[in-house]
């Protein structure tokens, strides 16, 4: 199974399955269409100013949370950067403890960071200075 399958069915468990923290857009029933589709992989490119997080605080930023209305946790989680996602629930003066992790692995072989990504941002080229177009030209 896919992380999008794993969280598709984590949030039958809700009635409000909110908006995407990464496209500000209200998340589909076909959680597992818009996770892997270009629109979402661009947009969180984007907000990751097309680098990878170096620190655990730049993630946390794309970690998205769900109240669940029903079942022994009381909250699931989703990491749209690293696909971790799983329960948590609150321990009684302890805060939030994450439990039940799961899949890490790519959802439909797109990884939104992959520099062969047909939709990643082209690379910057060096402009052109008047040596560079005589030297082209000779």
């Amino acid at each position: 199974e896919t992380p999008a399958e794993d969280l598709a069915r984590a949030l039958c468990c809700t009635s409000d399955w909110g908006i995407c923290k990464v496209c500000d857009l209200e998340l589909p029933k076909e959680i597992q269409k818009h996770l892997a589709g270009h629109n979402h992989c661009h947009k969180l490119r984007a907000r990751l100013n097309y680098r990878v997080p170096q620190h655990s605080a730049e993630l946390e930023a794309f970690v998205q949370r769900w109240k669940l209305d029903s079942g022994p946790h009381s909250t699931y989680f989703f990491n749209h950067v690293t696909l971790e996602q799983g329960y948590e629930k609150m321990d009684q003066g302890q805060g939030v403890a994450a439990t039940a992790a799961s899949s890490r692995s790519d959802i439909s072989g797109i990884d939104p960071l992959q520099e062969n990504d047909p939709w990643a941002r082209p690379r910057p080229t060096a402009p052109a200075t008047a040596a560079s177009a005589a030297a082209a030209s000779a």
